[in-house]
């Protein structure tokens, strides 16, 4: 990400997660990768964020869970019966 390593080196994970908001490019290459990615057996994962300003910016969001939008428990006897 943004030209370093971001992986855990005994598992893989990923370690910085970035926001969806903050990622300009994210790019996929699967074969013919350069010679520092020799470690990688199957694609490599290009990621650019975006950069700071010093005025304030951001993403507001807005989670609501009620019994009208969740879907019935499979589990549950039906009201039919």
């Amino acid at each position: 990400m943004d030209g370093t390593d971001n992986r855990d080196m005994m598992y893989g994970n990923m370690i910085i997660v970035p926001n969806l908001d903050s990622v300009v490019q994210a790019k996929v290459t699967s074969a013919d990768y350069d010679a520092e990615f020799g470690q990688v057996s199957a694609a490599v994962v290009t990621t650019s964020t975006k950069s700071g300003t010093n005025e304030w910016h951001g993403s507001g969001f807005w989670f609501r869970r009620t019994d009208a939008t969740q879907a019935r428990d499979p589990f549950a006897p039906s009201a039919a019966e």
